[in-house]
């Protein structure tokens, strides 16, 4: 949380902190922009960076599961129940 408040007031602008208050010119309304778009860009980044850990989780989970289907296939195509057979020609010929 900022310590930062600011009043508007006609023709002229203030910013209050810790009890005092100054009077906001060009330079100063330009930083308070550049403060609040580092705080959307900041913002906008941590929740980039917690889509990037879930989708790793995600490919995590999903390169476990096609581990386990391989697995599972190759002990099919061993136990003489393959889908496939190696004399059929593809159904493209």
């Amino acid at each position: 949380m900022s310590n930062f408040s600011a009043s508007a007031t006609p023709g002229s602008r203030t910013v209050r902190c810790k009890g005092e208050e100054w009077a906001m010119g060009e330079d100063d309304t330009r930083v308070e922009r550049v403060e609040t778009k580092l705080t959307y860009q900041e913002a906008a980044l941590e929740d980039l960076g917690n889509l990037v850990l879930d989708q790793g989780k995600r490919i995590e989970r999903l390169e476990k599961e096609l581990r386990l289907a391989m697995g599972r296939l190759k002990e099919l195509e061993e136990g003489g129940l393959s889908p496939f057979s190696k004399n059929e020609r593809p159904p493209h010929y």
